[in-house]
């Protein structure tokens, strides 16, 4: 063999050594982001689709604009987020159907929490009757551990919970009483949009209830067939179940939520970092959607005011007192979690 064959027997082996050595630092590097969760590669773009009913005007679509934007900009453009409101991807039901079934369709919804006890029954504790007085104890429970307990198997159906948005308070319109304690609630007769807690709260105080449908209520109102009916503020007003010489209670019976659920797949293969940015512009969405809801209850108590409704803030510590055996009977549906939950209230 001449100088120069050796010389080119040494240059081919010089050069499959290097092949051999950048093959194995790729190898190396691929698994340590695989075992860190860099499934995804941040050249590349990743799409995330919101399902929800709302509308955009609507606080909830307004706090999902908020969580979009913070996230893309966090990410520089690495996750693209679009918001499908108004039910273009399918009803809450089939969202979350979808999500269960992981076909792709969506990556994450938000929904009104009785739309998950199909899959969790617990998630609806917050529902119990007289738990808030206001947006801070119900953002503080919501955020909390007990919640978090109730809502933790959702996981087994691909649902992973990030926060939650505010729905709003349930209030009382009394048409032939001033109501400030829970006795003045003896007797009276009052329409319901549903017959599960909200009438179980009035129930609790001694009031007879019915559920009703929208057509006729304000007539039925009018003639004394009902004496009173329990809602949201923002039911109140916009489906004009007021006249100016009815009494608004702002009683706070009920409060609604929505869960912000994201597919747990998709969850599991985001990078850590991706996920810490999404968790993080949750809670900062769920903080505007209370803010919102709070404004948006503001708005409508100083219109009905104007309209002169009678509106005043009664002394809830009595229907408290009145509710507690009534919750304490959920155990069977909650477990453990009454207890936890009336201790908490107390110590409120």
């Amino acid at each position: 063999m001449n100088v120069e064959d050796m010389n080119v027997k040494k240059i081919w082996i010089y050069f499959m050594m290097m092949i051999i050595v950048l093959s194995f630092v790729a190898c190396k590097k691929n698994k340590q982001d695989t075992e860190h969760g860099h499934e995804h590669s941040h050249d590349a773009v990743v799409q995330l689709k919101i399902g929800l009913s709302g509308h955009e005007d609507e606080p909830h679509y307004i706090a999902a604009q908020q969580f979009a934007t913070e996230v893309e900009t966090k990410t520089h453009g690495e996750i693209e987020v679009k918001i499908f409101g108004s039910g273009q991807l399918g009803t809450d039901r089939e969202l979350l159907v979808s999500l269960e079934q992981n076909k792709g369709e969506v990556d994450m919804v938000i929904s009104n929490l009785s739309n998950f006890t199909v899959y969790e029954p617990k998630i609806n504790i917050s529902q119990l009757p007289f738990l808030f007085a206001d947006y801070d104890q119900a953002r503080i429970f919501m955020q909390g551990e007990i919640q978090a307990e109730a809502e933790r198997h959702l996981t087994n159906h691909n649902m992973r919970v990030l926060t939650h948005y505010a729905d709003g308070f349930h209030s009382l319109v009394s048409t032939d009483r001033k109501i400030n304690r829970a006795n003045d609630l003896q007797g009276a007769m009052v329409a319901t949009s549903d017959e599960t807690m909200s009438a179980v709260a009035m129930k609790a105080m001694g009031a007879m209830t019915k559920e009703v449908e929208d057509v006729g209520l304000t007539e039925a109102l009018r003639q004394g067939r009902y004496t009173g009916y329990e809602g949201l503020l923002s039911e109140i007003y916009h489906r004009h179940i007021y006249q100016p010489q009815y009494y608004l209670a702002v009683t706070n019976h009920c409060y609604s939520a929505s869960g912000f659920v994201i597919s747990d797949s998709v969850w599991n293969g985001l990078s850590k970092e991706y996920q810490e940015i999404i968790a993080t512009a949750a809670i900062s969405s769920s903080n505007k959607s209370y803010e919102l809801a709070k404004q948006q209850d503001e708005a409508v108590l100083r219109k009905m005011e104007s309209a002169g409704v009678r509106i005043y803030s009664p002394d809830l510590k009595t229907f408290w007192e009145k509710s507690e055996p009534v919750v304490q009977s959920y155990s069977s549906v909650y477990g453990d979690l009454v207890g936890k939950t009336i201790a908490w209230k107390n110590g409120q």
